[in-house]
């Protein structure tokens, strides 16, 4: 299925999945976006807190299996696109699915008279975009404090070596959080063994 999609003159590229056309204002330009070809739904679940008159509940937005498809063939076409949704779809797929926000002025009026900003958009998670940026600043940022650390310890390639050895044996050897632990420092190291060039074998 061919999607429909809308690149503002900004450069972002959007994706509209609600049931209805979409107005933004892009600078002195009135536009409206139309469905793309599908609908991003979510279920709705109440917990009750506490019951009696009144009841309260909990209400949560769910994503389903439908909605995930959706969402991965429209990443398979347009990869960079921020996909929009209902303010029920972007919970129920937080970071994956956004909601609008309207430009300045246009906060109270009616729906029909609603121009939104194409330059901001309301989320409920990270954006996956924004994960991947974030873990890769993060194992950069590592990978040189290790460096560091090594050259001001004045640390020998064997025990550099050492130190991978002994975590890759505790993650075969350990479960669960401890797991994910020694293998991200396994993948630190390594790298910090890569750039200096160190043969794992001799040492």
């Amino acid at each position: 299925m061919n999607f429909i999609s809308h690149v503002f003159t900004n450069g972002v590229c959007i994706v509209n999945t609600t049931p209805h056309e979409i107005t933004f204002q892009d600078h002195d330009q009135i536009i409206s976006i139309p469905n793309c070809g599908t609908i991003i739904n979510a279920k709705v679940v109440e917990t009750i807190v506490s019951a009696g008159i009144p009841t309260f509940v909990k209400t949560d937005f769910i994503g389903d299996s439908t909605g995930e498809e959706a969402i991965i063939s429209i990443r398979n076409q347009f990869p960079d696109a921020i996909i929009v949704g209902s303010i029920i779809a972007a919970q129920a797929f937080p970071g994956k699915v956004f909601a609008m926000t309207p430009i300045s002025g246009f906060e109270r009026v009616a729906p029909a008279e609603k121009r939104m900003n194409p330059s901001k958009f309301t989320t409920f998670g990270i954006p996956e975009a924004v994960k991947i940026e974030e873990k890769e600043k993060t194992f950069e940022e590592s990978v040189e404090e290790y460096m560091k650390h090594y050259e001001k310890e004045k640390t020998e390639d064997w025990e550099i070596v050492d130190e991978y050895r002994t975590h890759r044996r505790e993650s075969e050897e350990i479960g669960g959080s401890s797991f994910d632990y020694h293998e991200q420092e396994m993948e630190i190291i390594l790298e910090v063994i890569k750039r200096k060039g160190i043969d794992i074998e001799k040492n």
